[in-house]
């Protein structure tokens, strides 16, 4: 049919395999990266279940106006006090995390203030801070070691004996945003445990339940909180001055952290969008993690994207020939595919990114879309051009809103009526005046014949010389074709008589008119085609039209097959003009004479 991508499915087929290439290293690009992150969070980022046991005491705004603005210049003897209050004997919290640095002595009393009240379920913060160092290799040679430990600060000498340390630093993706949690940092000597592994570990320990790491170091952090989510939280300076019980605390994980803007101790997180979430926070939701014991796998990128190209080089296959419809089928199972992988793999425990084949199946929608517009336009342009002259307008546009979906212009045989028309006296009217009068005459007379057959939906075939032929009922099937083609032969005789008047000739019109079956297509060379009908209807058309009967004038007459007539001889009177031979039958035809 018209308009479809026969010649150019191979050359679209080679296109949408390349943009699953493309889109596959369009993944890898920082852009792209961000926006699947963006997604990936909010799509997988929706809280899970508390464990209940976390109270965070927060040094916030009303501590510090309390206490002085720099928590590190305080006595102190203020976090010895808050210790203390903590751990009321009879009422001791299962584990005290505080997430503050004592990295050096400042004076001997309230050193040792903070040192006798650190007890054995306290666990105190520690950071690495990491770069590339210049070391000596295996065979003496100096060698960049990449994320080695350049510096530390650790809770001075005799804090650390007493209480253990956890390591806080906190790593953020490339976007800056934190979706990872580490189970174990690279120290000096050996690994050591992260500040939430430090504190879950002691609570499990106080509960008698056993827990369970993942394989890895680090892992995908399922936030159970927002930020500032966390319904416990209780102001330091009130803890300090005793304004809660101690069995407020009894069993509990309390954490001491920074929760005030002015102690940049913030951060950005998959489950907040713009909102900073305080250190403190994110290591409460760590714990919470460690303590359910169930981790996301995030799954190998190679391996992703070689499934997400298999998919993309299928959906390509099936895009080349699918038409509109099946495209947006394609693409919307696609986008219902990625989906569902992804909910139900982050339900199993695995993280995909749910971009990547979404992106790579948007491409080759939009060029499988953008080729349908292209061969559309293409094939109303071949379409205007192939039938813009010879057909009614309202036939035209027709043709064209359908696309050509209907036509079988490689060859069909259906019933359709002929018309032949030739200028009776022409040809001796000729041979009296000069070239150009004679085709301008002929112009008048054709284009009077073109517009009577067009403006009874028929489609004009060819002019041979001063003949044309017309027929009906094809490329569209048609209501009374029949009677299409005598009322455009009626026509045609009227404007004879009213040319005649005009121009100042006596010419008159000899109309031949069948109807049977005849193959109509698209016939003709590589270089010339015509849609066109063939087939001994049209012969016996053409035969009616040039038959000459004694006695009976051809001018201002239309001849028609007995087929036609029984078919019309209830609302037209014709007169019986007997059986006759005609050219290339072997039976004789019966004729009827209208006009």
């Amino acid at each position: 049919m018209l308009g479809s991508l026969d010649g150019n499915k191979n050359i679209l087929l080679l296109i949408l395999v390349l943009l699953s290439f493309f889109s596959i290293f369009f993944s890898r690009l920082s852009l792209f990266e961000r926006a699947d992150l963006y997604v990936a969070d909010a799509l997988y980022q929706k809280g899970n279940v508390s464990a209940g046991k976390i109270v965070i005491v927060q040094i916030d705004e009303k501590t510090l106006a309390a206490l002085g603005s720099d928590p590190l210049s305080w006595d102190r003897k203020a976090f010895a006090e808050v210790l203390n209050v903590l751990n009321t004997k009879g009422n001791e919290p299962a584990v005290i995390g505080v997430d503050v640095l004592f990295a050096h002595e400042k004076d001997k009393e309230s050193d040792e203030a903070l040192v006798q009240a650190a007890g054995d379920n306290v666990v105190l913060a520690g950071m690495y801070y990491y770069g590339n160092k210049l070391e000596t290799g295996t065979d003496g040679f100096y060698v960049w070691q990449k994320d080695a430990v350049i510096d530390e600060a650790m809770p001075y000498e005799g804090l650390r004996k007493k209480a253990e340390t956890g390591i806080v630093n906190l790593t953020s993706d490339k976007d800056g945003k934190v979706r990872h949690m580490r189970i174990f940092y690279p120290g000096k000597e050996d690994r050591e445990a992260s500040f939430a592994l430090a504190v879950a570990r002691r609570y499990a320990a106080y509960t008698g339940t056993e827990l369970v790491l993942p394989e890895k170091d680090h892992a995908y952090l399922e936030f159970t909180y927002p930020a500032g989510g966390y319904l416990e939280k209780i102001s330091f300076i009130d803890v300090k001055e005793g304004k809660y019980p101690a069995s407020y605390f009894a069993g509990k994980i309390v954490l001491i952290g920074a929760c005030a803007a002015a102690m940049q101790d913030e951060y950005l997180t998959a489950v907040d969008r713009n909102r900073a979430m305080y250190g403190v926070e994110v290591h409460a939701n760590s714990i919470e993690m460690l303590l359910r014991g169930e981790y996301k796998t995030e799954v190998n990128d190679t391996l992703q994207r070689t499934a997400v190209l298999c998919v993309l080089l299928l959906g390509a296959a099936v895009y080349a020939f699918a038409g509109i419809k099946g495209m947006l089928g394609i693409y919307g199972a696609s986008l219902l595919l990625s989906l569902a992988a992804c909910v139900l793999g982050y339900r199993f425990g695995y993280v995909l990114h749910p971009l990547w084949l979404p992106f790579g199946a948007g491409l080759q929608f939009i060029a499988g879309i953008a080729s349908r517009f292209l061969a559309e336009q293409a094939s109303r342009k071949k379409l205007r051009r192939q039938f813009g002259q010879y057909v009614d307008p309202s036939v035209l546009r027709k043709i064209l809103n359908s696309g050509g979906k209907d036509l079988q212009l490689t060859g069909k045989e259906c019933d359709v009526a002929v018309l032949f028309v030739d200028i009776c006296g022409f040809t001796t009217l000729s041979e009296k005046l000069p070239p150009e009068k004679v085709v301008d005459i002929l112009n008048h007379y054709l284009n009077m014949v073109t517009e009577c057959i067009m403006n009874n939906g028929g489609t004009l075939d060819k002019f041979i010389g001063d003949c044309a032929m017309a027929f009906w009922n094809a490329p569209y099937v048609q209501e009374d074709p029949i009677g299409k083609a005598i009322q455009a032969g009626m026509d045609m005789i009227e404007g004879s008589q009213r040319l005649n008047k005009e121009l100042g000739f006596d010419l008159g019109f000899a109309i031949g008119i069948n109807y049977g079956k005849a193959v109509i297509g698209n016939i003709g060379s590589d270089k010339r085609m015509d849609f066109t009908a063939i087939g001994d209807c049209v012969n016996t058309a053409s035969r009616l039209e040039s038959l000459k009967i004694p006695g009976e004038a051809r001018e201002g007459k239309i001849y028609l097959s007995g087929e036609v007539y029984d078919r019309i001889k209830d609302r037209y009177e014709g007169k019986d003009l007997g059986e006759h031979a005609l050219k290339g039958k072997e039976k004789k035809v019966r004729i009827y004479a209208l006009g």
